[in-house]
């Protein structure tokens, strides 16, 4: 789910209803571990902090931009990163190519 927001902070231009399926089934699989594993519920923001410098550096990667564009640190919180509701894309033929 970071890939998927890193992208979208580098991007969100390029954001797509395929994208956005991505990011709504990426937080409900997390809600489901979350509820299922207690402990991993207290973790998480930890987790999340220590795989966003891996995020940023496969986003940069896939959008070819360097991953300087990204925050070092990311700007999202767990709450935050799961109750995120993604914006329509653009229509079509407004996207930029």
């Amino acid at each position: 789910m970071l890939l998927q927001l890193a992208k979208l902070q580098v991007q969100p231009e390029r954001l797509t209803r395929s994208w956005i399926g991505t990011i709504l089934d990426q937080q409900s699989e997390i809600r489901s571990l979350i509820d299922s594993i207690p402990s991993l519920g207290r973790q998480a923001e930890t987790i999340a902090a220590d795989a966003w410098p891996d995020a940023i550096r496969r986003a940069a990667r896939e959008t070819k931009l360097p991953a300087q564009r990204c925050p070092p640190t990311s700007a999202w919180t767990l709450d935050a990163a799961l109750g995120f509701d993604p914006p329509d894309p653009a229509p079509r033929g407004k996207r930029p190519q």
